[in-house]
């Protein structure tokens, strides 16, 4: 019986973090869809400027 009344016990806190689940699911479908765009716009704009960036150094410096 007091094996039983800790499982239970056990089975209550996951509810608990159930409900801690919920509201970061939430987050993450917002923060997935503004990511998406930032992501599509990122790599596009980011990786050319910053590659040339660096090769420009690579070339000044000698580096």
């Amino acid at each position: 019986m007091k094996n039983t009344g800790s499982f239970s016990d056990r089975i209550g806190s996951p509810s608990t973090t159930k409900t801690t689940v919920r509201p970061p699911s939430q987050e993450n479908h917002l923060t997935s869809k503004t990511l998406k765009p930032r992501h599509q716009q990122k790599p596009q704009e980011l990786p050319e400027p910053a590659e040339q960036e660096e090769r420009v150094r690579v070339y000044r410096f000698g580096y």
